[in-house]
């Protein structure tokens, strides 16, 4: 089972995966603000590592508002460029 962690309701932001209950993959970062910004590249970057997809996903825990954001438009739903909302960089 898959799960992934995400914190940012603190001075830090933090992503982590689970395998079996074994982390897999982290990112940290500490910071007073920008955890929106932060929190999408820290939660692409740990699942490349640990070379899943959020389709992959049994569970998410502790997610904050961006965060469920993050995952439903970017990891959940099929990728559209013709949303008005994202951005053409990625």
């Amino acid at each position: 089972m898959l799960i992934l962690a995400v914190e940012s309701s603190s001075g830090a932001c933090s992503v982590a995966l689970a395998r079996a209950g074994i982390v897999v993959a982290e990112q940290n970062a500490v910071m007073a603000r920008g955890h929106a910004a932060a929190l999408p590249p820290m939660i692409a970057a740990v699942l490349e590592i640990g070379g899943v997809t959020g389709a992959d996903l049994a569970a998410i825990a502790r997610v904050d508002w961006t965060g469920i954001l993050y995952l439903a438009l970017e990891l959940v739903w099929p990728r559209r460029r013709d949303w008005p909302w994202r951005s053409t960089a990625h």
